[in-house]
């Protein structure tokens, strides 16, 4: 059962990391932009040789992008605590409640940051 428990949490990690860094939360396809938590991207259509050119520019939502670095870093912290008491020959039940309350909190900064997220646009 604990093999379970590091396997889910390091899926877990992987799809939260790829999900924070991804600059897909929202998207227009016809205005064509795309926007996520660290930049957005503009498509302009040209006539000259290429089709659509992009243009990138950072985001300064400070406040969701904190929430999103603090919960991921308690998520990678969760996933080594649980792979220190996957190795562990006895059961600290103490451990267990600290990997709990880590991976609850960082559950809530994650969906903070999304919340926080403005959708104005």
């Amino acid at each position: 059962m604990r093999i379970v428990i590091v396997i889910l949490l390091g899926s877990s990690l992987i799809f939260a990391f790829v999900g924070t860094i991804t600059n897909r939360w929202y998207q227009s396809t016809s205005n064509g932009f795309t926007e996520g938590l660290w930049r957005y991207c503009l498509q302009i259509f040209t006539v000259s040789t290429s089709p659509t050119e992009s243009f990138c520019y950072k985001q300064p939502y400070l406040r969701s992008q904190a929430f999103a670095i603090c919960g991921i870093v308690l998520l990678t912290m969760a996933f080594f605590l649980s792979i220190v008491y996957f190795y562990q020959e006895q059961t600290v039940r103490a451990l267990a409640y600290v990997i709990i309350v880590m991976l609850a909190t960082s559950a809530l900064l994650l969906i903070l940051s999304y919340l926080r997220y403005p959708r104005n646009r």
